[in-house]
């Protein structure tokens, strides 16, 4: 079935053609009567279902670009590192080194806040949704709290190449590829909550910008690991990188993402990929 509208500039009324398994009818229409029935296509009632909380934006087109935004994300964060850090044992912050299952050491920063962190993801859209870019970063917040097309992103994070995560053995990839927001969303806490190491951390703060809280990182380092700020990351840039999160976070209540070095904006994000 076709429908052909002709609407004659000088006349008030439509000519609408109905054609329909060979045979075509019209009829004459008042223009406002088309209107309204315009009007109410438009105004139709619409169900989104039940979004899910993190979705911050959704892009179909000959992809699908999901941005799934955490304003806040607690966790017990867990870092393998390199070199074993000089802690002391009895810290005010509960700070801790453990062992895993195959005996090896690892960091324990209880009650971690991940703040501002933005999970994109791009898919083919196609049968098979196949994922070809996804990434996790920090983003800063507007003068209103809130994340738009102008929000700086920064990636601080490791195990991550240009366009993909390296995971875990353990890690079901098939979440990737799944249409379901709330299967595919998983792949931000599941990263947030993983071990972390040094492999792939490319990208830490500026030193510089840190200069206005040297004295407080000073005290802060002293009490967890019996050394400066500077001593802690000549021995280890990794871990001071993230203890230095933990302090701006928690103890400065700062967002770590205003001082570091940005990759563009959440609106360079989506127009890259889609």
């Amino acid at each position: 079935m076709t429908i052909n509208i002709n609407i004659e500039d000088t006349q008030n009324y439509a000519t609408v053609l109905l054609t329909q398994e060979g045979k075509t009818n019209s009829k004459k229409v008042p223009l406002n009567s088309l209107f309204e029935t315009f009007q109410s296509l438009i105004s139709a009632e619409k169900d989104t279902g039940f979004l899910h909380p993190n979705l911050l934006r959704e892009v179909v087109k000959t992809t699908v670009c999901r941005a799934f935004y955490y304003k806040e994300f607690f966790t017990d964060f867990k870092f393998s590192f390199q070199r074993t850090p000089n802690l002391r044992s009895n810290n005010k912050y509960g700070i801790k080194i453990l062992r895993d299952d195959t005996d090896r050491e690892y960091l324990l920063i209880p009650d971690f806040k991940f703040t501002n962190i933005l999970g994109f993801i791009s898919n083919s859209n196609t049968d098979a949704f196949n994922p070809s870019f996804y990434q996790i970063y920090s983003v800063t917040p507007n003068l209103f709290g809130g994340i738009d097309d102008n929000s700086k992103i920064v990636r601080f994070f490791p195990n991550q190449f240009d366009d993909h995560i390296c995971w875990p053995n353990s890690f079901n990839k098939d979440i990737l590829k799944t249409r379901d927001i709330n299967i595919q969303a998983t792949f931000v806490s599941q990263y947030l909550t993983s071990k972390f190491n040094s492999d792939l951390f490319r990208e830490a703060l500026p030193t510089n910008k840190l200069e206005p809280y040297a004295a407080e990182l000073d005290v802060f380092f002293q009490e967890v690991l019996s050394s400066t700020s500077r001593q802690a990351l000549e021995r280890d840039s990794v871990c001071w990188f993230y203890l230095v999160y933990y302090f701006l976070v928690t103890i400065k209540n700062i967002e770590p993402a205003v001082l570091g070095n940005d990759r563009g904006t959440v609106k360079r994000l989506f127009e890259q990929r889609m």
